[in-house]
């Protein structure tokens, strides 16, 4: 566990105790505190000094929450989702952020480092944006870079996509591209079941009038959500793409089997008129007149040849091969 606080005065201190925590409190000046991988002690001084409900600290300790936003009388509790990928099982994975934000503090909880908490905090420390601790806007800029990170992941799978076209076109691929296209299709919607519910949360937190966060930062909140909406019309671009790439190989495969479909029709009706003359000479009649001939062998053949020249000329100028 460790936990980073950033002061008023944009002043960064890491892995600070509860005492210092408890003194930013009762100073009454606003203050960032990050905490990552929270042990029970760290849910229950949370719970002390800060008079949190008990079931947004019971979210804390399991992270396995939905995305939703809850209003309190001394503070507004957000969960939202930041999406990581995973080296070790080579995916990506969403993990719970959950944010307290009062009057004069922001607390944010998760389980394991993550990049985008960090990208947040080099952000408000370096003053660019604010010259002081706004705790409204630092709750600004933490959604701003989780809502941001969605976007390389959809570059990802937009690019997952355009291999799988190549697949689709490529005639000497098969299964393989079904089996890339159901692999992308898995991916595509667990991003949509992170984002999508996102969006009305973030809705929520910037076009409503909510505690704690005033109307110039509701502005900053409307661009995020604007964002969160680029992100889910991505999402079903790339789904929709996927979709009309996977019934274009359905077509391809349709057409190849019609084509071979149509070599063996011409095949069978090539063969039909000389199997049904070699099944007239073949009956065991005693009396048929041909066959005391002495030229009738030579003459059926030469029937039969006819028959299947003809029938296959006929095919190709009708271009059926």
């Amino acid at each position: 566990m460790s936990k980073l606080t950033i002061d008023e005065n944009l002043k960064v201190s890491r892995h600070v105790s509860w005492d210092h925590v408890r003194e930013m409190v009762s100073n009454s000046r606003p203050f960032y505190l990050d905490i990552t991988g929270p042990k029970k002690e760290d849910i229950d001084n949370l719970g002390s000094i800060f008079n949190f409900h008990p079931t947004n600290l019971e979210d804390c300790t399991f992270f396995s929450e939905s995305p939703k936003m809850e209003e309190h009388r001394s503070y507004i509790f957000t969960v939202i989702h930041s999406i990581v990928y995973n080296n070790e099982k080579n995916k990506y994975e969403s993990f719970d952020i959950h944010l307290f934000l009062g009057e004069n503090f922001l607390v944010s909880v998760h389980d394991i480092k993550l990049d985008v908490i960090n990208e947040a905090v080099n952000r408000v420390k370096t003053g660019g944006e604010r010259e002081r601790l706004y705790c409204d806007y630092t709750y600004y800029i933490l959604l701003d870079c989780i809502v941001d990170s969605y976007f390389p992941i959809l570059a990802y799978w937009g690019e997952k996509v355009d291999d799988i076209e190549e697949y689709v076109f490529d005639t000497s691929t098969g299964d393989e591209t079904i089996s890339k296209v159901i692999g992308v299709r898995k991916g595509l919607l667990a991003l949509k079941r992170i984002i999508m519910p996102q969006r009305e949360i973030i809705y929520r937190i910037s076009h409503t009038n909510i505690k704690f966060v005033n109307d110039e930062t509701r502005i900053y909140l409307r661009d995020v959500f604007d964002h969160i909406v680029k992100s889910c019309d991505a999402v079903e671009e790339l789904r929709d793409n996927l979709s009309n790439l996977m019934d274009a190989h359905f077509s391809k495969a349709s057409a190849g089997l019609n084509e071979i479909m149509k070599k063996l029709t011409v095949i069978s009706t090539i063969f039909m008129p000389l199997t049904f003359i070699v099944g007239i000479y073949g009956m065991n009649f005693k009396f048929m007149p041909e066959l005391g001939w002495r030229y009738g062998y030579f003459f059926i053949m030469f029937i039969m040849f006819l028959a299947g020249a003809g029938l296959l000329g006929y095919f190709k100028k009708q271009k059926w091969f």
